[in-house]
């Protein structure tokens, strides 16, 4: 899948926006992308769902729900309870957690290069900002984000959007913002 191998080789410091069709797309780009950084790369990751619950993804990664992830699978509890993975309820994440979301990524990058990591991945479906419907505070915290992050933190950010949301509850103008400050845009077609 040219989406997954462009993420797997993409270059420490990038800031991605990823636009998919459906969630067995999605599953199938993240099982995939994790299976690999965790695996192959030595990376942490961090995935922070919305349209579906921490449990589903732990289920999807670990091989218990086949739905399209092309059989990828790894031991969930093992990289969690090794801190090389994390999955956070992306609502919680960005809504109700009490530390700055960006300053939890710096720690984990530090983490990261502490532990001998080569670095961090974060998959992050930004959907919860439709639910609170804030999207002033999606399109602001977008922009808070660097093009590119600085290449001593060895983070990747992919920003996930569903299609249906990224066209019908966005503005052609704040979908242009959008996709001038993201470093690469990624759009996966069925």
């Amino acid at each position: 899948d040219a989406i997954c191998e462009e993420m797997r080789l993409s270059e420490y410091g990038v800031h991605y926006l990823v636009v998919y069709p459906d969630m067995n797309t999605l599953r199938r780009i993240y099982s995939y992308y994790t299976k690999m950084q965790l695996e192959d790369n030595n990376e942490i990751v961090l995935i922070l769902p919305y349209y579906e619950t921490t449990e589903m993804v732990r289920s999807v990664l670990s091989g218990e729900n086949n739905s399209g992830n092309g059989g990828s699978m790894i031991d969930v509890r093992k990289y969690e309870k090794e801190g090389s993975l994390m999955i956070i309820d992306a609502a919680e994440a960005y809504f109700s957690s009490d530390t700055d979301l960006m300053s939890f990524v710096e720690k984990l990058a530090k983490q990261a290069q502490s532990s001998g990591k080569n670095g961090i991945s974060v998959i992050a479906d930004l959907a919860s900002f439709y639910y609170f419907n804030r999207i002033d505070k999606l399109i602001e915290y977008e922009m808070s984000l660097p093009t590119k992050y600085d290449d001593k933190m060895k983070l990747k950010g992919f920003c996930f959007y569903h299609q249906e949301d990224f066209d019908r509850r966005l503005t052609e103008q704040q979908k242009q913002m959008l996709l001038e400050h993201h470093g690469k845009n990624l759009m996966v077609v069925t």
